[in-house]
């Protein structure tokens, strides 16, 4: 009997737990929502300084935004952000993973050099901020996107380097060992 009525009580506690899950996807998402019901507003509607919640959407944002030439042309600003993004996040990876393996490893310069890595990352932006526009100007590297690339690399690479260590030493070593008696070398292993 006093196990049907701790059965009944902890299925009575749980009823809470859906309601609070609802709400925080709802609370996480309403930015989003925000965004999206705006954008479909008219253009006179966005400016009330109460919110208007019943309209009639209008997709004249969304046509303006792509068929738009002159300063703002919306796919060649796309265009640029994708190679930044793309080009940072390979480079980063293909220059980290050695890092990475070498910390993991070989133990290079012991643990203070991973915490090293990780502590550049921890550092402000604007730490950095002098010396690279020094740089940049010298090397004419404002304004281009190999500037931005490199600039993006200096957090991450460090950051990179930090997770992929930490993925490489799930790694058990015996199949590294494994591996050198097959015959592979160092690259070979990493690869």
């Amino acid at each position: 009997m006093a196990k049907r009525a701790i059965e009944e009580v902890r299925r009575k506690s749980r009823w809470h737990i859906p309601l609070l899950l609802i709400a925080a996807v709802l609370i996480t998402n309403l930015p989003i929502l925000w965004v999206i019901l705006t954008s479909l507003k008219p253009t006179v509607l966005i400016t009330e300084t109460r919110p208007v919640w019943v309209f009639r959407p209008t997709f004249e944002h969304h046509i303006s935004l792509l068929t738009q030439k002159g300063d703002f042309d919306f796919f060649r600003l796309l265009g640029n952000s994708l190679i930044v993004s793309v080009s940072t996040t390979v480079l980063a990876l293909v220059l980290a993973y050695p890092a990475a393996y070498s910390i993991a490893r070989y133990r290079t310069l012991r643990d203070n050099y991973s915490f090293w890595v990780l502590s550049i990352r921890m550092l402000p932006p604007v730490v950095f901020l002098i010396p690279i526009s020094i740089l940049f100007a010298i090397y004419r590297l404002m304004d281009t996107q190999i500037g931005i690339i490199l600039a993006y690399l200096t957090f991450n690479i460090p950051f990179a380097t930090w997770i992929i260590k930490s993925f490489i030493e799930d790694i058990p070593v015996d199949l590294e060992r494994a591996a050198t008696m097959d015959g592979y070398s160092t690259f070979g292993i990493m690869t």
